[in-house]
């Protein structure tokens, strides 16, 4: 079973990956376009005036083959292109071609028990954006696992805050950790700021080092059982010359062009701004786990 979940070289050295391609400009179709704005956080808060933003939250049953077929729509023109490389891998996509999927296995991947939340965005009633987050307990920090399975924003409405504001929603109090595997550096710093707030300039990559491979063994979700810790950040020795830079990811096996991850972490190298999850290759997602420190713990 594919899996579709959530959406580099930082550090300045070669590599023999990926082509070095400069920033694409972004849309002048996204309404809250207004110049030359190239930072892909931190908007200004007054871009959201006048327009019309509508957020919703259903759980579980209410998460109907309909709703799901919304959600396709958008995942089919916004998830990601098959590399090269997939036509070599079980992915069986068509390179250059994008990543596509039904409501069928938007369910098997991202609706896997009741606990299961999907967070939506509307701007002026069109769906720009939706979260997925599946819980299960980690007995060992006697709280629960929150992991983010997917989340997809509007090509044009990137770059505004929309993903932030959808992990926003799942933060609870009962949470331990919070989870979230992509090739995006994107979704890994909205998480980051979902949980942590605005203010926190570093990655404390301490509770992935320490807790990853235990919530992966126990999650609920099947295709974590098939996925390899990767990177220094776990004490592996690299497989080859290749492997060097690679720091805090997984090995999915998911073949997708990472022209505008690159691009994302290329403007982080460019403003001075701390990655400390190493590079990315083809076939590695980045992987984050979250400590809530607003976390109240379990009884019994």
């Amino acid at each position: 079973m594919m899996r579709l979940h959530a959406q580099a070289n930082i550090t300045g050295q070669s590599t023999k990956c990926f082509e070095d391609k400069p920033l694409p400009p972004y849309s002048p179709q996204n309404p809250f376009y207004q110049g030359q704005i190239e930072n892909p956080w931190t908007p200004p808060a007054q871009r959201w005036a006048a327009i019309k933003t509508i957020k919703t939250v259903i759980q579980g049953a209410e998460i109907t083959d309909d709703v799901l077929a919304e959600c396709v729509k958008l995942f089919n023109a916004n998830f990601g292109t098959w590399s090269k490389l997939a036509k070599n891998q079980r992915n069986k996509g068509v390179p250059g071609s994008a990543v596509e999927a039904n409501a069928k296995t938007l369910r098997e991947n991202c609706v896997p028990c009741e606990e299961t939340t999907l967070a939506r965005i509307y701007v002026q009633d069109k769906l720009v954006g939706y979260a997925f987050a599946t819980r299960w307990p980690h007995h060992e920090r006697d709280g629960d696992v929150c992991w983010i399975t997917q989340v997809v924003v509007d090509k044009n409405y990137r770059g505004v805050g929309l993903a932030t504001a959808l992990l926003s929603k799942f933060k609870t109090y009962t949470d331990a950790l919070y989870g979230i595997m992509s090739h995006h550096p994107a979704a890994i710093m909205a998480l980051k700021r979902a949980i942590l707030g605005t203010g926190v300039s570093y990655h404390d990559l301490s509770y992935t080092q320490a807790y990853a491979r235990d919530v992966l063994q126990g999650s609920i979700i099947e295709t974590h059982q098939d996925v390899v810790l990767r990177g220094t950040l776990f004490n592996q020795i690299p497989r080859n010359p290749d492997d060097d830079g690679i720091v805090c990811c997984v090995e999915t096996k998911l073949m997708l062009t990472h022209d505008d991850a690159l691009s994302a972490l290329r403007y982080l190298e460019q403003e001075g701004k701390n990655w400390d999850f190493g590079q990315l290759h083809h076939g590695l997602e980045f992987i984050a786990l979250i400590e809530n420190r607003s976390c109240k713990q379990k009884q019994g």
